[in-house]
C-alpha cells in the first residue's frame, strides 16, 4: 500500500501552482481540477476508441452523442435531487426537463425511486445533503447524495449509464477523501446505483467498509486517485513548460 502522507506532501508542494485550467472549483483564486476531469485525463480506457469508432461508422457525431449522454444525466440528477430535497416527483411534462430528455428523466426517477422505497422500507435513512459541491486544494467534485442509513454515513452516487465501471470505485475514494477533509464525515460505506435508462431498473454496487476486504479497497482506490492527482498537476505543468519552451524554437 502507498504512504498518503507522503503523495499529499508532493500535492502540497504543487497545490498553490494556478493550473490555470477551466473550472468551477477554485481556492484562493487558483483553479483546483474537478475529480471527473482528472480521471478522464489520466485513464484511458481501449474499449472507448472502438466505441467512439462504431459511432462514426452508423455516421453519429461523437461529441453530440456526448453532449446528449451528459445532458441525461444532469437532468436525471436534478429530479432526483429535488425529490430529496423538496420532495418533488418529476411531471412527464415539466419545462425544466427537455422534450426530448423527459423520458429518459422519468425511466431514471422510476428506477431510483424503486430503490428508496425499498430502502425506506428496510432501514431507518436520513437525508444529510444532495448536489454538495466540496472545494478542496488538491482537487474538487460534486456529491451526488449523502445519507445516514441506520447511523452510518453512507455516499451515494448515481449514474445513468448502463455498466458498472473501475473508474466510478476511483471516484468514490476520491469523494472519501473529500468528505472526511472537507466535511470531518467519516464514511461507513459507498453505493454506486446504476439506473437503467430503458427498463426503469435499478442496480445497487455497495463497499461496506465494515467488511475488512472493501474497506481495504476503497483505502486502494483513494491512494490512486491521490497518485493520479500528482499526476495530472504535473502533466499540466509540464505541457505548459514544454509550450513555453519549444514554441520559441524555430
Amino acid at each position: 500500500m502507498i504512504d498518503v502522507k507522503s503523495i499529499e506532501k508532493i500535492l502540497n508542494k504543487i497545490k498553490d501552482v494556478d493550473l490555470k485550467i477551466r473550472t468551477d472549483y477554485k481556492i484562493d483564486n487558483h483553479s483546483v481540477p474537478r475529480v471527473t476531469a482528472i480521471l478522464s485525463s489520466m485513464i484511458h480506457e481501449d474499449g472507448l476508441m472502438s466505441w467512439a469508432n462504431s459511432l462514426g461508422f452508423r455516421r453519429i457525431n461523437y461529441r453530440g452523442y456526448l453532449t446528449e449522454a451528459a445532458n441525461k444525466g444532469t437532468y436525471s440528477h436534478l429530479a432526483i435531487e429535488r425529490f430529496l430535497k423538496y420532495n418533488e416527483i418529476p411531471a412527464m411534462f415539466d419545462e425544466r426537463y427537455p422534450i426530448n430528455i423527459a423520458p429518459i428523466v422519468q425511466s431514471t426517477f422510476s428506477a431510483f425511486y424503486k430503490w428508496w422505497e425499498m430502502l425506506n422500507r428496510n432501514h431507518k435513512v436520513e437525508l444529510v445533503f444532495s448536489e454538495e459541491k466540496l472545494t478542496h486544494p488538491y482537487f474538487g467534485g460534486t456529491c451526488d447524495c449523502v445519507l445516514k442509513i441506520d447511523g452510518r454515513y453512507w455516499l451515494i452516487d448515481f449514474k445513468t449509464s448502463n455498466h458498472m465501471n473501475y473508474k466510478y470505485t476511483l471516484q468514490l475514494g476520491a469523494y472519501k477523501y473529500l468528505l472526511r477533509h472537507c466535511k470531518d464525515i467519516e464514511l461507513g460505506g459507498c453505493i454506486v446505483l446504476i439506473l437503467d435508462k430503458s427498463t426503469k431498473n435499478y442496480y445497487e454496487y455497495a463497499l461496506d467498509f465494515s467488511i475488512k476486504e472493501h474497506k481495504d479497497y476503497i483505502e486502494l482506490c483513494t491512494e490512486t486517485f491521490l497518485v493520479l492527482a500528482v499526476a495530472y498537476r504535473l502533466r499540466v505543468l509540464g505541457q505548459k513548460e514544454y509550450k513555453s519552451i519549444f514554441d520559441n524554437i524555430v
